[in-house]
């Protein structure tokens, strides 16, 4: 996050952030945009100004840098004196993030492209509401000329006509008593000597004059305790300088404890009517007696109906109620644990703690030959390294392993150890589960599903991956796979279609107990298809072997059945299968 800046209207004002990726490391993301908000305008206000960040490519930068560059001009909608904010985002790992970037605050520009500045730091020139500036008649250069000194200013001088200056004319037929008496009186003349005078000689105002407007509201109350400027002035020293007259558009709430149920949960004087409003913001606490005390923490938890903040961890001091709290708005990332850090190396890649992940790698997330045999040291991988059921169906990903992952005569005769698969290898239940089928008679259904209402299976897609064959009919003897089972109707769909519409022909599910569909995660073909596909590949004819197609034929030579796209080492990167049909 930029930090604030100041710079003049007209300016180009740069801001920066990086973006990173879910896993923590920098990303550079896809159509990243900026928005820029005017500080205090109505919440459904669009922006000033929007636009695209620049991606920094230098080989210096690492992925996910970028720089936004805002045209801080009168027609982009800005003005000076004003304050604006930027928020970006972007998309990455199938999110949207949120950032805000940075603020400025924008000055006027001077006609000749400087600012005009005092000679001590610090001081402002005193202009009245019409414009005119204040003049200090002992730093001034020059003189006043005849033509700029009329009748009117030599009568508040001489009090009549009669003395005026002329040509040749000097000063010694006046005296300074003449002049302080003429003073004197102008200024008694409007109650003027009196503000100088003793409090005894002070007379009552003049109702209606400035003055007595600005002393009195119209109740002729003046108190000197309440309503002098000195009172004025310590009233706000603790309601405007220390309290919640003003604030800081970068803080969300500026309050107090109301009181604590412990050093993690407690109740604040003001806030925000919504739950969750300061969730994972920093939070700053400043002890009531001790102002220069002061810890932060993160809010973990807000409450909006009752103002009950919940902390990460108790701050380092003791809190009590009317402890002040300031909650910024900053939302940024943060560790589970306070004060922890993410370690970045020196070229942008986080640390991983590998033994606190979720989630799981699927096939789309492993590029094709990422892990290949030379990959592994000879003998790596044995029977003696893997526990008892480390390797199940249970552990692969849906289609993890299909065709298009095994590499050209990688399963072969001479892949299988002798005696790999016997008696021993094969489940006990094996033969029974075969033959353990369900048969009935259909009552209705159509070229692709069977409803039979005396099934009471209750489960969606039971017999799904089994065959039905139908035994009776103008469709018997067809066997099809079955794809899905609804149990609200009782309805079994199958693939392909057969040859009529299912009315009340006899049938019977039988389950598809599938050693090679279990291996490969397959459950469009059949065991038959499957071994038929391993026979063709082992030793089928094989054509195009020297180009980018190969064509691979069934084990009978009447069709292809297995057109793959390679390069010139051999990696597919697309196949067409065609299973020979049961």
């Amino acid at each position: 996050m930029s930090g604030h800046q100041t710079a003049t209207i007209g300016d180009t004002v740069f801001f920066w952030f990086a973006a990173n990726d879910t896993s923590g490391s920098g990303g550079d993301g896809a159509t990243p945009l900026f928005d820029v908000r005017e500080a205090g305008a109505a919440a459904s206000a669009i922006p000033l100004l929007s636009g695209t960040p620049d991606l920094l490519t230098h080989v210096g930068f690492p992925p996910g840098c970028f720089e936004i560059a805002v045209a801080a001009t009168g027609g982009n909608g800005f003005a000076a004196d004003d304050t604006f904010a930027v928020f970006c985002t972007l998309a990455i790992d199938s999110q949207n993030p949120t950032g805000f970037v940075g603020s400025c605050t924008l000055t006027p520009l001077a006609k000749d492209g400087t600012v005009l500045k005092p000679t001590v730091a610090g001081r402002t020139l005193d202009v009245t509401a019409a414009g005119e500036g204040g003049i200090d008649l002992d730093n001034a250069v020059g003189s006043i000329s005849a033509s700029q000194f009329d009748q009117g200013a030599a009568d508040k001088v001489w009090s009549t006509a009669a003395r005026i200056l002329t040509a040749n004319t000097n000063l010694n037929d006046v005296s300074a008593a003449d002049v302080n008496a003429q003073c004197d009186l102008a200024l008694s003349d409007i109650n003027l000597d009196h503000w100088v005078g003793t409090a005894s000689g002070i007379p009552a105002l003049p109702a209606g004059t400035y003055l007595d407007l600005l002393q009195d509201d119209g109740t002729a109350t003046y108190s000197r305790t309440t309503d002098s400027l000195q009172a004025i002035r310590d009233q706000g020293d603790s309601a405007w300088t220390t309290g919640a007259g003003g604030s800081d558009r970068l803080l969300m709430v500026d309050t107090a404890i109301t009181s604590l149920t412990s050093q993690t949960e407690f109740i604040i004087d003001a806030g925000s009517p919504d739950d969750d409003a300061y969730n994972n913001c920093t939070i700053v606490f400043e002890d009531v007696a001790t102002a220069t005390q002061k810890a932060i923490g993160v809010v973990n938890n807000y409450t909006g109906g009752t103002r009950t903040v919940f902390l990460k961890e108790a701050p380092i001091f003791t809190l009590v109620a009317t402890d002040k709290v300031y909650i910024l708005a900053e939302n940024a990332l943060k560790s589970t644990v306070v004060n922890r850090f993410l370690d970045v190396n020196a070229t942008g890649e986080a640390g991983i703690d590998l033994d606190n992940t979720s989630g799981t790698l699927d096939a789309a997330q492993i590029g094709t030959g990422a892990i290949t045999a030379a990959k592994f040291a000879s003998n790596a991988i044995t029977s003696a390294v893997l526990a008892n059921d480390a390797i199940t169906n249970a552990v692969f990903a849906n289609d993890a392993i299909d065709a298009s992952v095994i590499a050209n005569g990688a399963i072969d005769a001479a892949t299988f150890a002798a005696g790999a698969i016997d008696a021993a290898a094969i489940a006990d239940d094996a033969g029974a589960k075969l033959r353990n089928s369900i048969s009935g008679t259909a009552d209705s259904g159509s070229v692709s599903t069977m409803v039979d209402n005396a099934l009471t299976q209750a489960d969606t897609d039971y017999f799904k991956g089994s065959w039905i064959k139908f035994t009776s009919g103008n469709i018997d003897g067809q066997a099809r796979l079955i794809t899905g089972f609804t149990p609200a109707s009782d309805t079994v769909t199958f693939s392909p279609d057969v040859t009529q519409a299912v009315a009340t022909q006899g049938y019977e599910i039988i389950p598809a107990v599938d050693m090679w569909a279990r291996v490969l995660g397959n459950t469009t073909n059949s065991a038959s298809a499957l071994m038929q596909i391993a026979a063709g590949v082992a030793a089928a004819k094989i054509s195009g072997m020297a180009t980018t197609t190969v064509t691979i034929r069934d084990i009978e030579d009447a069709a292809n059945m297995i057109v793959a796209t390679v390069d010139s080492d051999g990696n597919r990167s697309a196949i067409t299968l065609t299973p020979p049909v049961d």
